[in-house]
């Protein structure tokens, strides 16, 4: 499995979604690629993550992740990606914040609990919009603007094993986001990798709390 370092190339740069807290994974994600020499876009909305009854302000202020990163390897941008316009906005800021637009990881979720029973409509279709949706949006964004080598550029999702008792809102989307994510390899396999050297193959990995990026694969 080939590591973002292991491509010879000028600095490279990459979006990643979810980035809310200290502790949580996308700011794992940020860390790893920062370290591997990448330039970092992260986005978040932090009255979500305040919300959250798993955050502890403590611990978790994003900003001081900014500070323990490499100086300019790391920038935030708060995007409410349930907005329609939120992909586009993000990946404008992107655009113009790095070197080059080679991998968009979009490691966001809205997760609240609500079961069978008690689930409401409202709040199925937010998590419907900010999890499959904008997953969907920040794909084709990133797609259209796509201008590297053949072979290099990177698409990374993720998604969660059912079943999800008390989550199904959360669950629903959760498999939306794998569904959309193995169609639109399909299609992006003839510009994003097409030449030598490339492949899109949708496939999913399951990886540990101890993440490290998988950007061989896509």
């Amino acid at each position: 499995m080939r590591r973002p370092d292991a491509v010879p190339m000028t600095p490279r740069g990459a979006i990643v979604t979810g980035v809310g807290r200290q502790r949580g994974i996308a700011a794992a994600i940020c860390r790893a690629l920062i370290q591997d020499g990448w330039n970092v876009l992260g986005s978040g909305w932090p009255a979500y993550d305040a919300a959250a009854n798993w955050t502890v302000s403590a611990v978790d202020d994003i900003n001081s992740l900014v500070a323990d990163c490499r100086p300019g390897r790391l920038a935030l941008r708060q995007i409410d990606l349930e907005s329609a316009m939120g992909a586009a906005d993000l990946i404008e800021a992107g655009a113009a914040r790095l070197p080059s637009l080679d991998a968009r990881v979009v490691a966001h979720a809205r997760s609240l609990a609500s079961g069978l029973a008690d689930v409401t409509v409202e709040e199925f279709d937010r998590h419907v919009v900010v999890n499959a949706r904008a997953t969907l949006l920040l794909i084709a964004e990133f797609a259209r603007r796509w201008r590297g080598a053949p072979g290099t550029g990177r698409i990374i999702t993720f998604i969660s094993n059912p079943p999800l008792e008390g989550e199904i809102a959360y669950a629903a989307s959760k498999r939306a986001v794998e569904w959309l994510t193995l169609s639109a390899a399909a299609e992006l396999a003839a510009f994003l990798c097409s030449g030598r050297g490339g492949s899109v193959t949708g496939q999913v990995l399951h990886v540990d709390r101890e993440w490290r990026a998988p950007f061989g694969v896509t």
